[in-house]
């Protein structure tokens, strides 16, 4: 630490502003010119931080007086002078919602006030992205698609009257936040149901971000492909807000009745409110929370459940869905008081990635995986869970859970 280099006050007082938020610290010291680039090495430099580190930086200002730092979940602290505000991601490749922090700096005296944070800005698109090699890499990733296997006859002649239903949802929550990897951990998941699994189009419904609007809805700067298996059709259906969520469960569980299986897959961002309730985030900073899931859920005939659960703090969702009467299985990527974490290669989310690959066969790269422990033939809930989590090398604590204990089962066709 270069504790000679800057003097920490305790107090977080700029001019006569008392600020009430967790954890702030101000420091003093001379400072940069009103550049960017120094703006952040200076920052940077002042609360000892590796620039090498994974961080991604960036910078709103200049910012006056009276101005208002507001994340996504509300107001942060009010500007007291002119100045810029740096916003860091410490965990960049971690879902949201996890630690990350804003940065205040004061023009004139140079003084800095650092607040501990878990939510973005609301206001990103006002800020400047820092170029870094992390940014570059981070900004670079692009949407892919796994190999599509050739399509046996079978699945040819299959019609609605299949019984196997499945719901893909990704919120990705705004523009700025919703990555690249959430598409692709749905397209993954769509060619092993339709491809392998060989449960037709139709009974794969898809609610993904900003759903069929043209506009762009990733952080990439690019809009979702609505087709996610590349055969020309939209396969995404509806945005994931939360009156869709509502219409597309209340429908199915309108229609079924009781002899159907139903597979959820979701991806994206979850959040805590406290202790095992969690929420997962939807579209446009909307939220399903694990009560209203369950309550979706529990409107269903008694039918075979499977949930596959992939956003940070999805483990609290696992206590209000594995009720009685069951048969459901559920597992998720973290615990209830985790952050849930994509891969190196920010390719795909890390537990979903070996989730698929166990029940597919295949990774999305096309390397072969073997999951079926027992060697029956079949890759059963519980094997699949144990061959993601062993494979799992990220700082998560995927979780299992079923009702009654007997293993659920994703069959194979044919």
């Amino acid at each position: 630490m270069k504790n000679g280099r800057k003097t920490i006050l305790k107090t977080c007082i700029i001019t006569t502003v008392l600020f009430a938020v967790s954890c702030s610290t101000m420091i003093a010291a001379t400072g940069p010119k009103a550049d960017n680039d120094k703006i952040v090495h200076y920052i940077i430099d002042q609360l000892s931080y590796d620039e090498n580190e994974k961080l991604l930086y960036s910078i709103w200002g200049p910012v006056s007086q009276g101005d208002t730092i507001l994340m996504t979940n509300g107001p942060l602290f009010d500007i007291p002078c002119r100045g810029y505000v740096m916003y860091i991601d410490l965990y960049p490749m971690a879902n949201l919602f996890h630690p990350v922090q804003y940065v205040f700096l004061a023009e004139q005296t140079k003084e800095l006030m650092v607040f501990d944070a878990t939510n973005p800005p609301l206001n990103f698109h006002e800020y400047s992205i820092i170029e870094t090699t992390f940014s570059h890499f981070f900004y670079s990733v692009e949407n892919r698609r796994a190999n599509i296997p050739s399509k046996t006859t079978s699945v040819l002649r299959l019609t609605r009257q299949d019984s196997r239903w499945a719901v893909l949802m990704n919120g990705g929550y705004d523009q700025s936040n919703n990555h690249v990897r959430y598409w692709n951990d749905l397209s993954n998941i769509y060619i092993t149901l339709n491809s392998v699994y060989e449960i037709p189009d139709e009974n794969i419904i898809v609610l993904c971000s900003d759903g069929l609007n043209p506009a762009v809805d990733q952080s990439n700067g690019q809009n979702s492909n609505t087709d996610l298996d590349g055969d020309g059709d939209a396969d995404i259906m509806y945005s994931c807000i939360l009156s869709n969520v509502n219409m597309v469960f209340a429908n199915l569980a309108n229609n079924f009745t009781g002899n159907e299986k139903l597979f959820v897959f979701t991806t994206d961002h979850g959040s805590t409110v406290s202790g095992w309730n969690v929420v997962q985030n939807l579209w446009n900073h909307e939220v399903l929370t694990d009560a209203h899931f369950a309550e979706l859920l529990a409107a269903f005939p008694e039918c075979e459940i499977i949930c596959t659960l992939e956003p940070c703090y999805s483990g609290g969702f696992l206590d209000n869905v594995v009720v009685a009467p069951g048969p459901i299985v559920a597992s998720s990527a973290c615990r209830h008081d985790e952050s849930s974490w994509a891969m190196e290669n920010l390719i795909y989310d890390e537990y979903v990635f070996h989730w698929t690959a166990a029940v597919n066969g295949e990774d999305a790269f096309g390397n072969p995986v073997d999951a079926d422990m027992n060697e029956d033939g079949f890759v059963t809930m519980d094997e699949a869970f144990i061959y993601a989590e062993a494979q799992d090398t990220r700082p998560e604590s995927p979780q299992y859970g079923e009702y009654p204990r007997v293993p659920g089962r994703m069959y194979r066709s044919g």
